[in-house]
């Protein structure tokens, strides 16, 4: 498979940067031979490595710009509520709306919803994706959402493993309540809506197992003897 991964930038005499790309698969075992690795962890260029980070750089982007926008929203809603004297405890309609519009991004793209299929399987440099999959609390079938599949998508199950981070859980209330929320109904099949469509019922149902028997938090309407047979 041709990427970008190993590309090499070099700059000009008229400091432009150009991008060399490979014109074919570009796989480096070392990278000796174009810097001075010693003060690196690894010499390695493992493009399993290079898609975990890419993934994980942006889901914690999201997950700290709906932390941000929880609570500017909370903020807002307290100081119009002071100043008209209103009820602090109910929640407005426009309140609820920005946590909405910040929690659907979150969870497009910690379900992958928009995820690119890889056109080949991706084989990495080192054993970084084997020790990777080994990783995180696992259901009573041995299933965990750190599993990598590197075949078609990144994930094995298509579910972010940044929900049992702190990012995750130290989210403003009323943002994580929409989440587990909308994570329910999508898990669930209940939301049937074209940006979840891709998720079969089969993934569905096995995020779901997965989730129950690992996320400790979860609300308590989270229950498969509530779904329909």
């Amino acid at each position: 498979m041709r990427h970008m991964g190993n590309a090499m930038a070099e700059i000009t005499a008229d400091d432009d940067i150009v991008l060399k790309r490979p014109s074919g698969p570009s796989k480096a075992s070392d990278l000796g031979k174009y810097f001075d690795v010693d003060r690196y962890l690894s010499s390695h260029s493992d493009m399993a490595a290079m898609l975990v980070q890419d993934h994980q750089v942006h889901m914690h982007n999201l997950l700290a710009a709906g932390n941000y926008d929880a609570r500017y929203a909370l903020h807002d809603q307290h100081v119009i509520d002071k100043a008209l004297e209103r009820n602090p405890n109910t929640m407005r309609s426009s309140t609820l709306r920005r946590i909405a519009s910040a929690g659907e991004k979150i969870l497009q793209y910690m379900l992958f919803t928009k995820e690119a299929l890889l056109p080949g399987k991706v084989d990495g440099s080192t054993q970084f994706a084997e020790k990777f999959s080994q990783r995180g609390p696992r259901d009573d079938q041995g299933r965990s959402l750190y599993q990598l599949d590197l075949r078609k998508r990144l994930l094995k199950y298509p579910c972010s493993y940044l929900i049992y981070t702190d990012a995750f859980d130290q989210l403003p209330a009323p943002m994580k309540e929409y989440l587990h929320r909308r994570l329910w109904e999508i898990l669930s099949g209940q939301d049937q809506t074209e940006p979840y469509a891709r998720l079969t019922p089969s993934l569905r149902r096995t995020i779901l197992e997965i989730l129950l028997q690992t996320k400790s938090d979860l609300p308590s309407y989270w229950k498969l003897e509530s779904l329909p047979k």
